[in-house]
């Protein structure tokens, strides 16, 4: 049994690995930590339903819930600091991206020969 794997695909992926390449020249701790907080935010709901789970399950049952309560606030104050602490990630990581791009162009363009400023020059 063979899997073809689409050709959109694959440059899909290709162009992934470049943009993860270039954030990670750019900004390697931004880089990680945008990662981190999209996983954050992708498990803040799941928690926070488990938790909602321990404590109906300790309400019914007899049992003490000062812990999931504890665990519900916690990630409770996650999910509300999450977006702050995205948009200033996702801001280091534009930053970061917008000096390395230049910076490449910029190098890229004053390696053309002649193209060097004639001011001063007479």
């Amino acid at each position: 049994m063979t899997h073809d794997v689409p050709p959109g695909v694959v440059r899909l992926a290709g162009r992934a690995v470049t943009v993860w390449g270039l954030a990670w020249r750019a900004a390697p701790l931004a880089a990680v930590c945008s990662v981190l907080a999209v996983l954050a935010g992708g498990t803040t709901p799941v928690a926070a339903a488990w938790c909602t789970k321990l404590i109906l399950d300790g309400l019914a049952g007899g049992r003490a819930v000062l812990m999931p309560t504890i665990m519900l606030g916690a990630v409770g104050l996650v999910a509300a600091l999450l977006p702050h602490l995205t948009e200033h990630i996702d801001g280091r990581l534009r930053r970061g991206m917008a000096l390395l791009t230049r910076e490449r162009l910029f190098t890229s363009v004053n390696a053309f020969v002649g193209l060097a400023s004639r001011r001063g020059r007479r």
